[in-house]
């Protein structure tokens, strides 16, 4: 028999209410054989806690990826053309298809676009815009572009004109896979709901962030090559995977040295927009101990093991301290 569209959907919702909450994934009901059952109170429960989570985990990512964008356009690291006003909303989200499509049928994401994150300074906080402000008219081509907004909050409406502020021309999105992961895709930088999830620590997630915006500042070269794939996850490896094996063995040591270059900028980027590098070094073994395929990679790899990344990136923490200690 053919579940219905609810029960299709209902074990990702547990999973993420687990992973959030340390709910048993087993209490996940509607799936063919499942010993339990739950009523549309509990799905609809489930439901709110995943997508709560989700748009956590994508305002997070939001509010650090702009200061880590606003740190690289204020220090001359990045070329500031794209315009932003520093807000996101819910219906920006790029949430999971069975996600977006439970929260749909329970009608969870109606009405008006709400606000989930407001960038501290940006013309969206300065004009007084809060997270849970839903957008009712815009005159901009999209809501967050410079124009008037017509906003309702609680039983107010109002209106407010932003005019952007330009930054650093990247996007970030969070992407649904579990997996510990970010790329770097034309001029967006995807990072992985796993990725976010593992490292609560704004650090690491600003360091995670300035290493695929230094991929781009450095004008590594198969980070822009992804036309050539069906999808964006696999860009970098698809393109990789046209040149022939011993251009590719030639040019691992090249791509080695990139990763160990996009590691320096995205540590001193971090640092430079207020994040505590230490931090980043202290999740480290949490970092490689979530994706032991990474630890110990030999000579044929396209990236530095582990143990060598952690240790150049020490070597510049301890460069620095020593700048500070001789400033001193």
């Amino acid at each position: 028999m053919q579940s219905n569209p609810i029960q299709r959907h209902s074990r990702f919702l547990a999973l993420v209410a687990a992973a959030s909450f340390g709910l048993s994934a087993c209490t996940t009901i509607g799936t063919p054989g499942a010993t339990h059952t739950t009523n549309d109170a509990d799905r609809r429960y489930l439901a709110e806690i995943a997508l709560k989570r989700w748009s956590d985990e994508a305002a997070r990512l939001f509010l650090v990826s702009a200061r880590v964008f606003d740190t690289a356009a204020r220090t001359g690291q990045c070329e500031p053309s794209r315009s932003t006003t520093g807000f996101l909303l819910d219906s920006d989200q790029n949430l999971p298809s069975n996600l977006r499509e439970e929260a749909r049928l329970l009608g969870l994401q109606s009405g008006a676009p709400r606000i989930i994150a407001v960038a501290p300074g940006a013309p969206a906080a300065e004009a007084g815009l809060m997270p849970g402000d839903r957008v009712l008219a815009t005159t901009a081509g999209q809501p967050e572009h410079s124009g008037q907004l017509t906003i309702r909050r609680d039983d107010t409406e109002f209106k407010v004109t932003l005019t952007g502020r330009l930054t650093c021309d990247y996007t970030v999105q969070l992407e649904p896979e579990t997996e510990i992961g970010a790329y770097g895709y034309f001029n967006g930088i995807h990072v992985t709901y796993g990725q976010a999830r593992a490292f609560p620590d704004d650090a690491m997630l600003a360091f995670v962030v300035g290493h695929e915006l230094g991929h781009f500042v450095s004008g590594h070269p198969f980070i822009r090559l992804g036309i050539l794939s069906g999808t964006a996850a696999v860009d970098v490896a698809v393109t990789k995977g046209l040149l022939t094996a011993a251009s590719q063995l030639a040019l691992r040591p090249t791509w080695r040295r990139e990763e160990l270059e996009a590691d320096r900028i995205g540590l001193l980027l971090a640092r430079q927009a207020g994040y505590d590098a230490d931090r980043i070094l202290e999740a480290w073994p949490t970092y490689a101990a979530a994706a032991p395929e990474r630890v110990k990679r030999g000579w044929f790899a396209d990236h530095p093991d582990m143990a060598e990344r952690y240790a150049a990136l020490s070597a510049i923490l301890g460069a620095q301290a020593g700048k500070s200690q001789q400033a001193k």
